[in-house]
């Protein structure tokens, strides 16, 4: 019989080693490797069996779970792209930099800016949920020749949108 190490209670990454389940033989012409395989349980809660050799080798970290968890977190920049303060934020940069939003000649083709801070959607996102962001406002530049900016940006209404605009009679 092939000499073994007690993996028993033992943890490799996610999977804690809960019992041996049994030898397996590899290789032909009388030149036979046993290899032990232990039953694990991952900290989600699946049990797998897995080879000795591929635990302490680093080779299995988890039942599968890890290299889900991996790939979507490659997969995920920010996670707010579906959230409407995102969607806000996005128009906002479409009429600021790209010159084929209809909007651009009124906004970016005017020299409106997004501040630096702001370039990144999670802190123009963080900004918002913390200066009274509703669903039923919008983003509103207070001086209307000057770019985007917590000093210069509000959530307004409506009509407090219609009274803020370069041709508002209120505003002559």
């Amino acid at each position: 019989m092939a000499y073994r190490i007690d993996l028993k209670g033992k943890r490799f990454g996610r999977l804690t080693v809960i019992k041996f389940h049994s030898l397996k033989s590899y290789g032909n012409q009388g030149h036979k490797q046993h290899h032990a395989r232990w039953t694990c349980v991952c900290d989600c809660g699946v049990k797998k069996i897995v080879s000795a050799r591929h635990l302490t080798g680093g080779a299995i970290k988890s039942c599968g779970c890890l290299c889900l968890e991996l790939a979507a977190e490659r997969k995920t920049t920010h996670g707010i792209s579906r959230s409407r303060i995102y969607c806000i934020w996005n128009t906002m940069w479409q009429r600021c930099y790209s010159k084929k939003c209809i909007s651009y000649p009124n906004y970016g083709g005017r020299g409106i800016k997004i501040c630096k801070s702001w370039e990144d959607p999670v802190a123009f996102y963080k900004w918002a949920r913390s200066h009274g962001y509703k669903k039923n406002l919008s983003i509103d530049r207070i001086n209307n020749d000057k770019g985007y900016s917590p000093a210069n940006c509000r959530w307004a209404t409506n009509k407090q949108q219609a009274n803020n605009k370069r041709n508002s009679k209120s505003k002559k």
